[in-house]
């Protein structure tokens, strides 16, 4: 399909003529003069052979000229140039990023870490990370398991564990809120203490949902499996259901219409693992983690996430935390583990070694961090 829209292009020397090309052709990202379509909306495409019919000669000429020109510029040996470099790129970035990869010395070194410093603030996001993801928010729920290992992390008195997530407070609560854990929902928008109540990031402004809800629902209209989940500070849109390639292209479509509706408001629109987002500016897990340690400061802080709204608390903490991403992709962190079963496994060791300090027998008069220290 991308070689006869070419053909079809580079036979036209009257520089007449009109090309409706589908919108999932590789060749559409490269002839955006072209007439855009889904393939499968018959309404749509009507609408596009009777504007093809119907457009001035002088504006087919301009937008076959157009077209042409980059097909001439962009020839097979610039393409081949540009595949090889992109390839190498891209060879190069992987290595970069398998070096980041928790190797047995790193996971050691980082136990012992751990089990010497005398305060410690582990923040843990929630889905990707301490779940999988599940094809609906409502089912990615906590076993048992996991809230075993969060009670015992949380026990330590040592320790300081958030679990800072997107997900919105009732959840959280309903999930975690028994737990010796502070909790963060919609990233940053809500904090939760252990032993307190739930405090809101000023006062929550409800305004801004009715104007950009319309726009949310369009797109689930057009991309059957997707759907809205609208929370205190939020609107998302979820396409983890939807068939990927017509996913991706309907979530940057999306993305480039609220960009367009917002950019005079306070409010941002965030790119997420699946999902998109619309919140308020001025909240996000970076400034919430950083609340955090300014009010109790740790020798070892720990910070685990998998998704590009973790990326703001790797870079506010970038110089305070070990930061480890979970999955491969470039990200900020300094680390990285290749799922989220590993990060189960790197929290079970450090439950082990809270429980194997707070048993070990005192030294020379001292103990738990003090003892290791001495040593």
């Amino acid at each position: 399909m991308n070689l006869v829209a070419k053909e079809y292009l580079a036979c036209r020397t009257d520089h007449q003529g009109v090309l409706i090309l589908s919108e999932f052709a590789g060749a559409a990202a490269e002839l955006a003069e072209a007439t855009l379509v889904n393939p499968l909306d018959t309404q749509e495409l009507t609408d596009a052979i009777a504007q093809a019919l119907t457009m001035p000669a002088d504006e087919q000429r301009r937008k076959m000229k157009t077209m042409q020109r980059r097909l001439t510029d962009y020839d097979v040996t610039c393409w081949v140039n540009d595949f090889l470099q992109q390839l190498t790129a891209a060879k190069e970035q992987q290595t970069t990023e398998r070096n980041k990869f928790i190797t047995r010395p790193t996971r050691l070194h980082m136990i012992h870490r751990y089990r010497v410093a005398h305060k410690r603030h582990l923040f843990l996001d929630y889905d990707g990370t301490l779940v999988p993801f599940a094809r609906f928010p409502q089912d990615a729920k906590p076993d048992a398991a996991l809230l075993n290992l969060l009670t015992a992390l949380g026990s330590d008195p040592r320790n300081s564990v958030t679990v800072i997530s997107g997900r919105e407070t009732a959840t959280l609560e309903e999930w975690f809120g028994q737990l010796p854990i502070n909790l963060v929902a919609e990233h940053g928008a809500a904090v939760k203490r252990i032993g307190r109540g739930w405090q809101y990031a000023g006062e929550i402004d409800q305004g801004w949902k009715p104007e950009v809800r319309p726009t949310l629902d369009m797109f689930v209209k057009r991309c059957p499996g997707s759907f809205v989940e609208e929370k205190m500070h939020t609107l998302a849109w979820h396409y983890r259901n939807v068939d990927p390639d017509l996913g991706f292209a309907r979530s940057r479509e999306l993305i480039e219409n609220l960009h367009l509706f917002i950019r005079n408001a306070n409010l941002q629109v965030i790119d997420g693992n699946k999902v998109i987002e619309v919140r308020v500016s001025g909240v996000d897990k970076g400034a919430a983690a950083r609340h955090f340690l300014d009010e109790d400061p740790a020798d070892f802080v720990l910070a685990i996430g998998d998704d590009k709204t973790d990326e703001d608390m790797f870079r506010a903490l970038a110089d305070r935390a070990v930061t480890i991403k979970v999955g491969d992709g470039h990200s900020a962190a300094q680390n990285s583990l290749p799922s989220q079963r590993d990060v189960i496994r790197l929290l079970t060791d450090f439950a082990a070694a809270s429980a194997a300090t707070a048993d070990a027998p005192p030294r020379n008069g001292l103990v738990g961090a003090d003892q290791e220290k001495a040593a």
